[in-house]
């Protein structure tokens, strides 16, 4: 791996099938983890750049891309709020569905946005 100094998260590029965990896409550096074909979890990995991982907004548990309507899933506390139906992202809020969504019969921790019609 190439490390513009001796800090775990100061590496430019990584070894083998690590990934280059950045905190976000405008950062150089990051540091390096192997975590198989994917990213741990509150990273994702870009469509450009299989090699590297971006940071999560800090609400989301996991997401598919950056901002705070990415995210995938939340964090304990947190209500899902789904962008559209057959979308798998969306946003995470605390505590009740916000307005214009309500809360899904199969899970109390997802809430569905209303129909527009």
């Amino acid at each position: 791996k190439k490390c513009i100094s001796q800090e775990i998260d100061h590496c430019l590029s990584c070894k083998g099938d690590a990934k280059l965990h950045r905190e976000n896409e405008s950062s150089d550096i990051g540091t390096c983890d192997y975590q198989g074909p994917g990213c741990e979890d509150n990273y994702y990995l870009p469509t450009s750049d299989l090699s590297q991982c971006f940071k999560c907004d800090n609400s989301c548990r996991k997401c598919s891309s950056s901002g705070n309507e990415g995210c995938t899933s939340c964090p304990s506390g947190s209500k899902f709020h789904i962008n559209t139906s057959g979308d798998l992202t969306g946003k995470c809020l605390p505590q009740n569905c916000q307005s214009g969504y309500y809360q899904s019969p199969s899970s109390a921790d997802i809430c569905l946005r209303c129909h527009s019609d």
